[in-house]
């Protein structure tokens, strides 16, 4: 259970930073 609540608590940093990322990308693009 434990990973579980760390791995969610992970992708949602990971979707803040996705979500930069791909502005960043469409700015190159």
């Amino acid at each position: 259970e434990h990973v579980l609540v760390g791995f969610s608590f992970a992708v949602a940093k990971h979707g803040q930073l996705f979500e930069i990322l791909n502005k960043q990308l469409q700015i190159l693009t």
